[in-house]
């Protein structure tokens, strides 16, 4: 069995014995990369989740940022789902019980968990009375006592997401006394999740990632829609969080996406003011994004925010007592693992 848990913008400094002894432990069961993983661009959530449990990039799932241009109109990618089969699916196919737990409720759809044995929250709704962390998503305690209601060890995979860090760190930044405190927490939080599978323990492999980091955030935002809508000679959208109506670019964090058609009319790079890189998606789509700390558009107030390749760094532990342990924790050891790896890693396993 696997128990594969994802800590929303846990970032890879913080696995070591002062911060996460649980996790660093963990680590020493099988192996972690001392660097981290490498994140799928854009650095944002929904991506990097389809990425890890289809084993495919966003141009093959179709999950490119939170939000996606589809029949003419911007659609949570909750809506839209994976393109491509999940390790859901693939173990569905194969009769094995699969539970899923998700912190984000919107993972549900993102992910395409409806197809797993049982999942949380139902439907992806989190019913009235649910604890909910500052961004609106499940506190960690609400995620931990969901997954320990369902006998994990009778499941050949349970999937976790913790969200409460990605939280902390969007509310008081990366670096504050908050995060530090959240991080413990979490580090409590997966030892009492793993504690459930003492009695199997030696046919069980732990996968502990993370989907990005975050960077603290500060000063005013970049005027990317202004900036892009001016190269373009078309008008910003009076919402900038709505994206263009015609679906040529969408501000997100310290990112922007680009279509293929707008990116032509500006070129690659994209050279823009306020804009310090750029790169190319695989479908001729394209991500730019704007200086150290900056946000490109948007402005929550918040002081920490990831989705550029300085956030693109992911936790990537395994253990466990399953003997797949040591062998995939030397692999990462040796050569930082791409977010596409682990798909097929869980189910070679299983």
């Amino acid at each position: 069995r696997v128990l594969w848990v994802v800590v929303d913008s846990l970032p890879p400094d913080c696995v070591n014995d002062a911060e996460m002894p649980w996790l660093a432990r963990l680590a020493s069961e099988g192996g972690m990369a001392s660097g981290g993983g490498h994140a799928v661009m854009p650095a944002l959530t929904y991506p990097n989740h389809a990425s890890f449990v289809t084993g495919d990039g966003p141009t093959s799932h179709g999950i490119a940022a939170n939000r996606v241009f589809r029949n003419g109109r911007w659609r949570g990618a909750e809506e839209v789902g994976p393109s491509v089969p999940t390790v859901f699916d693939r173990l569905a196919d194969r009769g094995r019980p699969v539970a899923a737990v998700f912190g984000d409720q919107n993972l549900v759809g993102v992910c395409g968990a409806l197809t797993a044995t049982t999942h949380w929250p139902r439907g992806g709704v989190h019913v009235d009375g649910t604890a909910l962390a500052g961004t609106g998503y499940a506190a960690d305690s609400e995620v931990l006592a969901a997954a320990r209601e369902m006998d994990l060890p009778d499941h050949a995979l349970t999937f976790v997401q913790f969200d409460e860090m990605d939280s902390v760190s969007h509310i008081y930044g990366p670096r504050s006394r908050e995060a530090g405190e959240t991080v413990r927490a979490v580090d409590s939080g997966l030892a009492r999740l793993a504690d459930a599978y003492s009695d199997v323990w030696d046919e069980t492999l732990v996968v502990v990632l993370s989907d990005h980091l975050q960077e603290p955030t500060e000063g005013e935002p970049v005027p990317f829609d202004e900036v892009v809508a001016s190269a373009l000679g078309v008008d910003p959208p009076p919402n900038p969080y709505e994206g263009d109506a015609a679906g040529r670019w969408r501000t997100d964090g310290t990112v922007a996406w680009i279509s293929r058609e707008a990116r032509s009319e500006l070129g690659d790079p994209v050279r823009l003011p306020g804009v310090e890189g750029s790169g190319l998606l695989g479908d001729g789509t394209a991500v730019a994004w704007g200086p150290e700390g900056s946000l490109l558009g948007l402005d929550w107030g918040q002081r920490g925010d990831h989705v550029s390749p300085r956030t693109a760094r992911q936790v990537a532990v395994v253990g466990g007592g399953h003997p797949a342990a040591r062998g995939i924790g030397e692999s990462i050891s040796r050569k930082p693992p791409l977010c596409t790896e682990w798909a097929d890693w869980v189910m070679e396993v299983l």
